[in-house]
């Protein structure tokens, strides 16, 4: 979507001309592979598990002080914070926000699930569907026999940082993968929850 929105205002030669002469931060494999399809070769791969305290480590010893942050669905207050505190002058480049899909059915009758007791394991993939999960449980009015239901089931979360938002509404994770992918996630989840679900109970 960035590329394509910049390609249409500058030319796609100049552009690559111009993204050959800056350092190309990426934050993990997809964004990774995806420079390389456009024939750009990242300067800097952040180490897992890719998150923002990552990012912060690796940049804290470059030159570079000007720096444009692509969000990922919501602005980042502490990664700005962390990287203007290292002396960097940081400009936002928000391309996209989240929002809840227009067919907002199968998330409610999730929410329904939960609350009525019936789902004995909920893994999370990113850091909204946290934050989409309890939007719809307040909506109807479930949000304490969601939470509660979460208490009780084995949670997993893809890594840190969906981690960290699901601790913001006052959950325990039970199991962050080895690596932040969601076959790994799936597939660990399946040899822990028994054992973990048993301890709960």
């Amino acid at each position: 979507m960035l590329w394509r929105t910049l390609v249409a205002h500058f030319g796609e030669e100049d552009l690559k001309t111009a993204l050959s002469r800056t350092t190309l931060v990426v934050r993990g494999p997809k964004p990774s592979a995806a420079l390389r399809e456009l024939g750009l070769t990242p300067n800097v791969q952040v180490a897992e598990p890719n998150t923002w305290r990552e990012i912060l480590t690796v940049m804290r010893d470059r030159p570079e002080s000007h720096i444009a942050l692509q969000e990922y669905g919501k602005p980042n207050p502490e990664l700005i914070a962390g990287l203007e505190s290292l002396g960097k002058s940081v400009t936002p480049v928000r391309i996209y926000g989240w929002d809840l899909p227009d067919d907002t059915g199968p998330l409610r009758e999730a929410v329904a699930r939960l609350a009525a007791g019936r789902i004995d394991v909920a893994l999370f993939t990113t850091s909204m569907q946290a934050v989409n999960l309890f939007r719809i449980a307040a909506e109807e009015g479930v949000e304490q026999q969601v939470k509660e239901a979460l208490d009780s089931a084995f949670v997993g979360s893809i890594g840190p940082t969906t981690t960290e938002a699901l601790e913001a509404f006052g959950l325990r994770v039970d199991f962050e993968p080895s690596h932040p992918k969601m076959g790994l996630l799936v597939n660990e989840s399946a040899q822990r929850a028994g054992e973990a679900l048993a301890s709960k109970r």
